[in-house]
């Protein structure tokens, strides 16, 4: 997995060449960190829910299926809050 400085040095470097007579803001900075913090959210949700639901499908107990449909919600709320 990405980690922090590897995406904001990716960021920047794609920055740079779309912008290159300035510097971001912090605020632009803020709002790009923000993006990449739901990106990561909702990729490890819907992860979880995978594996949720291959466990639910092994065991077929109702828990695991509780667990799965959690994390699909919470995976599409990130995504609508992009």
């Amino acid at each position: 997995m990405t980690t922090e400085r590897e995406a904001f040095e990716v960021w920047h470097a794609e920055w740079r060449a779309r912008v290159s007579a300035r510097d971001p803001t912090p605020t632009e900075a803020w709002f790009a960190a923000c993006a990449w913090q739901r990106e990561r959210d909702e990729a490890i949700c819907a992860e979880f829910s995978q594996d949720a639901y291959a466990r639910y499908r092994a065991s077929r107990r109702e828990y695991d299926d509780g667990q799965c449909d959690a994390a699909d919600l919470l995976a599409d709320k990130i995504r609508s809050n992009r």
